[in-house]
């Protein structure tokens, strides 16, 4: 029988962000700002893969954005730079917004206008796309002209000849550039934000505390705006509906996120998932948080507990941890036939979160030694085979190994799949199946020799089950695969490293 049991050295990945440090500050500058959203473009879009396999398109657990990156950050000289927080009315008398009373003023002064319009829009969102600017303003204002109804001589006080030059000015905007990544390469664009980019948050909460008739409004126009084009624009939507959800976790729970949760699509997980990650960092009422997550976890009627699931991998939602062994089971083995878009979110977060990585393999060796049929064995093998190939469909350009491949490298680990391991090896079609997912995957990663560590490492284990014939097995494949060009290199290599750590163990 052949053994390999040496202890390897976890080298596993980790997160590279911290969800829950104490010292972290919001962004300020409106580089930081420009950032932020980059990484929120990282929620909500998935990375298109090269292909035909349609399941490719599915976009579940958000990650690998088109990202757009801020560059070349510049005042325009369509404003002025002589105050960040002053304007000038008509007369040249000199209008400020440092306080509450000059924002009531000035809505006062600029109600039923396109000034106002722009002001709320661009609070709400950060910063808007120019070619999206008047899209925004004009959905915004036909939603508060249904509650104002103003006057024809209110509409009046809007002039079609109105220069750009003017209502930014008024609002206290300015434009900047940058360039964004397109499927036809990199395009320098334009957008609209404050001048000051500290003014947003504190208009944002002027006009919840102030004129509180308008949430509903607001929140309403936000969420009829994310089925416009344009990835950055639904970016910056999921931060306004974060930062408007953060400022009453009671008042969301009862107007927010009823809107959001009536069609759960992937935006709309993502937004609440963004929402609470902004409560936790502001740390309010946390254990109504915490308990209504868990409600969320629990429940199957309803996606809902892909929400909780998303903060538990990401460090929040501590009270849902006794939950995420059953919602892996309900994942995996809950369904006939397991739903794509469940198994691409839970290996998403795998790559993600270890906890999650470790707890998807505990539950397939549980659900596994519990069964003694081989038609049972057999459906857990095939819903191992399952998560592999979503394994590596899910694959990130960060992290391109698998996630089954890294926890290899645990000892404990390896032990757990192993038997898992040998039930597929030991049976032609499990066995065909399991070389189509590898083959599909080491096209794709065996040009370069110092990528092929941790790959050999995952093979070394399918070979040294502790079974002769699984070792014969991975040999033929190998074997046979220099047959193919492209794995000639890696699988003469793989031969080679296999003979040799199996006569060094014979000795």
């Amino acid at each position: 029988m052949i053994e390999n049991e040496e202890t390897l050295q976890d080298n596993l990945s980790e997160e590279n962000e911290s969800f829950q440090n104490d010292d972290e500050k919001k962004p300020e500058s409106l580089e930081d700002k420009i950032t932020h959203i980059c990484k929120i473009l990282e929620e909500i879009n998935s990375k298109e893969k090269k292909g035909e396999n349609p399941l490719l398109s599915v976009n579940i657990f958000g990650d690998n954005a088109n990202v757009i990156n801020a560059k070349t950050i510049t005042d325009s000289n369509i404003q002025s730079r002589d105050s960040n927080n002053s304007s000038k009315d008509e007369l040249g008398n000199k209008i400020s917004l440092e306080n509450q009373d000059e924002f009531e003023e000035f809505v006062e002064r600029h109600k039923n206008t396109k000034v106002l319009t722009a002001l709320i829009a661009v609070a709400s969102l950060e910063i808007i796309e120019e070619e999206k600017f008047e899209l925004v303003c004009d959905q915004l204002k036909e939603k508060i002209d249904i509650i104002v109804q103003p006057r024809e001589e209110d509409l009046r006080l809007d002039s079609p000849f109105e220069s750009r030059y003017r209502l930014l000015k008024n609002a206290f905007l300015k434009v900047i550039q940058f360039k964004k990544n397109t499927h036809f390469g990199m395009v320098e664009t334009n957008c609209i934000c404050f001048v000051d980019p500290s003014m947003g948050e504190r208009i944002r909460a002027w006009i919840w505390e102030m004129y509180p008739q308008f949430r509903n409004t607001i929140i309403d126009w936000l969420i009829k705006l994310i089925h416009s084009n344009g990835m950055f624009l639904k970016a910056t939507i999921q931060e306004g509906i974060a930062e408007y959800s953060s400022i009453d976790f009671v008042y969301s729970v009862n107007n927010i996120f009823p809107k959001l949760s009536n069609s759960l699509d992937d935006f709309n997980i993502s937004a609440l998932s963004v929402s609470f990650e902004k409560i936790y960092e502001k740390k309010d009422e946390l254990e109504i948080v915490e308990n209504l997550l868990y409600e969320w976890i629990c429940r199957k009627d309803l996606d809902l507990w892909m929400v909780s699931f998303r903060l538990f991998a990401k460090g929040y939602a501590k009270k849902c941890e006794a939950k995420i062994s059953n919602v892996i089971r309900y994942c995996v083995f809950g369904h006939k036939h397991p739903k794509d878009k469940h198994l691409f979110y839970l290996m998403g977060f795998a790559h993600r979160s270890d906890r999650i990585a470790c707890e998807i393999i505990e539950v397939l060796y549980s659900e596994f030694i519990e069964q003694k049929l081989k038609v049972d064995r057999d459906q857990i093998a095939y819903s191992f085979l399952w998560l592999l190939l979503f394994d590596v469909i899910t694959q990130t350009e960060k992290d391109d190994n698998l996630v089954f491949m890294e926890k290899s490298n645990d000892l404990i680990l390896r032990r757990k799949m192993r038997p898992i391991i040998h039930h597929i090896l030991s049976y032609y079609q499990l066995r065909k199946s399991l070389f189509e997912i590898l083959d599909s995957f080491l096209l794709n990663h065996c040009e370069n020799k110092s990528e092929w560590t941790d790959i050999e490492k995952f093979i070394r284990e399918l070979a040294f089950t502790g079974n002769k014939e699984d070792y014969e097995r991975i040999m033929v494949w190998l074997n046979k695969n220099k047959s193919n060009k492209q794995l000639y290199a890696f699988s003469e290599y793989m031969i080679c490293y296999l003979t040799n750590l199996l006569t060094s163990q014979k000795k």
